[in-house]
């Protein structure tokens, strides 16, 4: 399950580089939907983000060529991604969407 703030992220990212070059943003949804397939294979992957949240281990993986995470968590037996993270951006933000 994606949560729907973070599909909102990654479209408006994927509008802003596809904007600035025909086909950067397609590739940025290329790469971020190439992370996920391997996310849901090897959930274990991402790097473990510390403290994020009392009782899940969130995890991020990068985005290739673009400076951007993608923060997940394992729920139950179900893949949460819960933000596509700019690196620039607040670390952190996304915290209270691990609880939808």
């Amino acid at each position: 399950m994606i949560h729907p703030e973070a599909v909102a992220e990654l479209e408006a990212e994927v509008m802003w580089y596809q904007d600035r070059s025909d086909g950067l943003g397609l590739r940025l949804r290329a790469n971020a939907n190439k992370v996920i397939r391997g996310l849901v294979r090897w959930p274990d992957s991402g790097r473990v983000w510390p403290g994020a949240h009392p009782t899940l281990t969130v995890r991020s993986y990068g985005v290739s060529d673009y400076p951007f995470r993608v923060v997940y968590a394992v729920r139950d037996t179900e893949l949460f991604i819960a933000a596509f993270a700019h690196h620039k951006r607040k670390p952190g933000y996304w915290r209270d969407r691990l609880d939808d």
